[in-house]
């Protein structure tokens, strides 16, 4: 495998995804007696989870999917990115914490933000920067301490520490969509609850968080119902 950035904190970024994908993600403990989750298990041989440089980017952009859809906190994204972020070979990065800490909020409103999520990404990265939580490497550290960052709730804990720390386990409750997908594809039931998604989800704990990418990445349709249609 070969690894290259650029930019600023370069070297660091590159010496962090290392040592994540040396580490591994305890790919090979997982055995799955679903036999949906056995096959794309099989399938999709080649997905792991890593733990990610850029975590603080993770978090805020689970922070802008809150209460809205992915494609208004993809679009937000985008215009904080190319108003704020900085510039490497053409590309746009996500602000820093350091410059999102600094930010009055009216800047990030303009942009689409609503107040509320604009308070919990200011927030998030001012703790960022005062305390360096997106440095530790301790996952039950860092889902205790952003659980008590103001505006930080589980969901958004547990989409970063999916996304961001490669948490096999982390399991992202309160979504909208995701408790449909799990108890569709596991039980064909097409409307589920977070409790009977942690029922069906129960035999893969430790591996929870694997189970849902792995179930996201087949692109399953949850059928709607009439009242939907």
């Amino acid at each position: 495998m070969t690894l290259a950035a650029t930019g600023v904190d370069a070297d660091d970024c590159l010496a962090d995804l290392a040592a994540s994908v040396r580490d591994g993600d305890a790919y090979a403990s997982f055995s799955p007696a679903h036999p949906i989750l056995a096959k794309l298990h099989r399938v999709q041989s080649g997905m792991r989870l890593v733990r990610v440089p850029w975590r603080f980017d993770v978090a805020c952009c689970a922070v802008l999917q809150q209460r809205v859809t992915v494609r208004e906190a993809w679009q937000q994204w985008r215009r904080i990115a190319y108003k704020y972020g900085d510039v490497a070979d053409d590309l746009r990065a996500f602000p820093s914490a350091e410059r999102i800490a600094q930010m009055e909020s009216w800047r990030l409103e303009e942009l689409g933000v609503d107040p509320k999520r604009t308070r919990a990404m200011i927030a998030l990265a001012r703790d960022a920067r005062r305390r360096g939580i997106f440095g530790w490497l301790d996952v039950a550290r860092v889902r205790k301490h952003m659980q008590a960052i103001h505006g930080i709730g589980p969901w958004t804990t547990e989409m970063t520490l999916g996304f961001g720390y490669g948490d096999p386990d982390a399991l992202p409750l309160a979504d909208l969509h995701l408790p449909h997908l799990v108890t569709w594809a596991l039980a064909r039931e097409p409307r589920g609850t977070d409790a009977r998604m942690e029922e069906l989800l129960e035999p893969c704990r430790g591996h929870r968080f694997r189970a849902v990418r792995l179930l996201l990445a087949a692109g399953i349709t949850v059928p709607r119902t009439r009242r939907e249609r």
